[in-house]
């Protein structure tokens, strides 16, 4: 059973057909990357997962059980997690504010505020500072550990690199493969190709909302010519 499944999604903006047959798997334990030019329907396809903009038709299996046009509230109890692009972390509440109206199922053995702290040692030294005073990448830091605070077994991640410097994106990257080898599922939406292709073990390539390529990391990342085909966006 795979942890994720989707399965030939549709997904609509009032009359425009943004997701078209869209089908892609993520693995227990497996890191997959989303990638694409802009607009071609990444972080729809996030939207729809989630819940936030469900698909008209198709099905979405997480863990075996169907959650296409379920609310997100519910898919989110039942171990989904989102970082969302943005970041979009409470300004006007302290780092450990943030983190612990997140805080579920650290009794039962999920993510604690100390496991938190132990892979984002600067939140630590940080934790009394308000969401607005933190820097880009201390407010990415943020935005995933607040995502581990609901426990997820699948960890959807929106565009991560975004505005980062290129010093603090390795650290980003970093960690983020740590959780995987910790034994985390997670599904990564990136412009960053170089990044997104280190991290993940497969990916899916979108063009006008259908995969137009699916394959092992290392074919693309070791392919320049399929690469300027797919990703990059000419002069």
């Amino acid at each position: 059973m795979s942890m994720l499944e989707v399965n030939d999604i549709n997904t609509y903006y009032g009359k425009s057909h943004i997701i078209q047959g869209l089908s892609l798997k993520v693995e227990e334990g497996e890191a997959v990357a989303l990638l694409g030019r802009n607009g071609v329907g990444k972080t729809t396809t996030i939207r729809s997962i989630i819940g936030f903009t469900p698909p008209k038709t198709g099905d979405i299996l997480f863990k075996g059980k169907q959650i296409a046009r379920r609310k997100p509230e519910f898919i989110s109890r039942m171990g989904m997690g989102l970082v969302p692009q943005g970041r979009r972390v409470f300004p006007n509440l302290t780092v450990k504010e943030n983190l612990t109206m997140a805080a579920r199922g650290a009794a039962k053995g999920g993510w604690s505020l100390e496991e938190i702290y132990r892979y984002f040692p600067r939140l630590k030294e940080r934790e009394k500072n308000m969401g607005n005073q933190l820097s880009g990448g201390e407010q990415m830091m943020l935005a995933i550990g607040r995502g581990l605070m609901i426990n997820p077994e699948l960890l959807l991640l929106d565009e991560p690199s975004d505005g980062l410097a290129p010093m603090v994106l390795h650290d980003i990257a970093n960690i983020v493969m740590q959780l995987q080898k910790k034994g985390l599922s997670i599904l990564l939406v990136e412009q960053n190709i170089k990044m997104a292709l280190k991290i993940a073990s497969r990916a899916y390539v979108l063009n006008k909302g259908q995969v137009a390529w699916e394959g092992p990391s290392e074919d693309l990342r070791n392919n320049e010519e399929l690469q300027q085909q797919l990703l990059v966006v000419s002069a």
